[in-house]
């Protein structure tokens, strides 16, 4: 927790509370061995494709964190 929480502290510092607990926690799911085994065996994505797509999902999730008004 104290790592993604971290990371969300980084991103946007401002952002507190609430939120900044559900994002970091979404980003671990997004990290977890769960969701890249969702990935592959629900998607048939390879560790590349489930690499790429997590990534890109959360650099946009840490995107729109820094400005919540957006």
């Amino acid at each position: 927790q104290e790592a993604f929480l971290a990371i969300v502290a980084d991103a946007a510092p401002e952002l507190g509370g609430k939120r900044k607990r559900q994002v970091a926690a979404l980003l671990q799911l997004l990290h977890s061995a769960y969701a890249w085994a969702s990935l592959r065996e629900q998607w048939d994505l390879n560790g590349a494709d489930a690499a790429e797509a997590t990534r890109w999902l959360i650099e946009l999730i840490l995107e729109q964190i820094k400005d919540p008004m957006k």
